[in-house]
């Protein structure tokens, strides 16, 4: 009900993504080519003047659902021709990046979206010498993001382009859209797109997922949300269709009903003809029957990943100019804590070009030298660049034969080629 009576400071626009016929190599660039245009649109509408010279400034995100397109379009964007007077200013955020970087992005990102006081951005260092340093009248700063853009970031965006995977995520992301600012939005400032790339890539198979709740036994009959969602659920985005289910749930034909069926189908007593565990087996069974056995951990393990991760390390190399990417492997053999490192440089890096991180209207945004990073951050604490790597140079990734593409500005992901 207070949902229902607060000022609306965020209101979203269905808009279409149409990818049909396209080979599954070029919808990154059709859906590059779109996310340009509205985040052009959208800054037009919901843009800040710098009070030193009159800039029109917004910070945005286009958030995205999976990290390998995410990196795909991310290097479409340098590509693309951005209107003449626009300078875009790039910072790709996901999960796949060396811990000091992605730690780096986050510090950023904290201090530049930390929009309480609205004209303190200008006043940030990074932010000014961007200003400074390029002349044209408008400066887009965009984050493009993964689902990591939506839970526990105290961000706050102008605006957003959404490739939607979920009710439960478009909810999230809303509120990451004026988070500090009061006052009403009457013009439209989250653009989402109908429909979502594995749509187009994968087709006759579930959209809506990894992530999101559909699945082959809970399918969506459409993959439109303008036939999935109610006008009311798209123009202002709250969490009221998510705290209020409907009576009767239609969860192949409704995305939040898809999601409400989820949720009881895992959490409540299911009919005694089934022969399925969920989460009320715990306390509706017997113990014999459910406390004592590990038959529902097997059917449910806690935070399931299918996929085998492998620990890496960017460790400099010996002249302390560049670094070379190792595995980090457990020596089971030896002592506890001991480790086997494995040199993958050659084998397992693709690095991606510098040359392919920058356009004519379009510059990184945030650490893009990794061994630069590395140094500085030694140097504040006083220990050798090998130790900082060891501490702070590393990640884990889900296992790929082929290796992975890597650029500081763009992290990691998986090499398809």
């Amino acid at each position: 009900l207070r949902l229902g009576k607060a000022e609306v400071r965020r209101r979203a626009v269905l808009v279409p993504l149409d990818l049909r016929g396209k080979a599954n190599a070029l919808l990154p660039t059709g859906f590059a080519q779109e996310a340009m245009r509205h985040a052009v649109g959208l800054h037009n509408k919901h843009h800040q003047p710098d009070p030193q010279s009159s800039k029109r400034v917004s910070f945005g995100l286009i958030r995205m659902a999976n990290i390998g397109p995410l990196v795909d379009v991310a290097l479409e964007l340098y590509r693309l021709p951005w209107p003449a007077g626009v300078r875009v200013h790039l910072c790709t955020y996901h999960s796949q990046f060396p811990l000091l970087i992605r730690s780096a992005i986050e510090h950023q990102l904290d201090q530049t979206l930390n929009r309480r006081q609205p004209d303190a951005v200008f006043a940030l260092p990074d932010i000014r010498q961007h200003l400074d340093e390029n002349p044209e009248p408008d400066h887009l700063f965009i984050v493009l993001g993964s689902p990591v853009t939506e839970v526990g970031r105290d961000h706050d965006y102008d605006w957003a382009v959404v490739e939607p995977s979920s009710m439960r995520s478009l909810i999230q992301l809303a509120g990451r859209v004026r988070r500090h600012r009061e006052g009403e939005c009457s013009t439209p400032n989250i653009r989402v797109f109908d429909t979502n790339l594995r749509h187009f890539s994968s087709p006759n198979q579930p959209a809506f997922c990894k992530p999101g709740f559909e699945t082959a036994q809970f399918p969506l009959q459409p993959h439109s949300l303008g036939q999935l969602m109610a006008p009311d659920e798209v123009a202002v985005i709250d969490a009221r269709p998510r705290i209020v289910a409907r009576e009767k749930l239609q969860p192949r034909s409704r995305l939040v009903d898809l999601e409400h069926a989820r949720m009881q189908a895992t959490m409540l007593p299911l009919p005694p003809s089934s022969s399925m565990l969920n989460a009320a087996s715990w306390w509706q069974l017997a113990p014999a029957d459910a406390l004592l056995t590990a038959v529902l951990p097997q059917q449910q393990p806690f935070r399931d990943d299918p996929m085998q991760d492998v620990d890496l390390e960017l460790r400099p190399n010996e002249d302390g100019d560049d670094y070379t990417l190792v595995l980090v492997i457990d020596d089971k053999q030896g002592r506890r804590g001991d480790k086997t490192y494995i040199e993958a440089e050659k084998s397992n890096n693709k690095r991606i070009p510098d040359a392919k991180v920058q356009g004519e209207h379009i510059t990184a945004w945030g650490v893009s030298d990794y061994m630069e990073a590395l140094t500085d951050l030694a140097t504040a604490m006083e220990i050798s660049t090998e130790l900082c790597a060891k501490r702070f140079g590393t990640l884990s990734l889900p296992e790929n034969t082929n290796g992975w593409r890597f650029h500081p500005a763009l992290g990691f992901t998986k090499d398809r080629s």
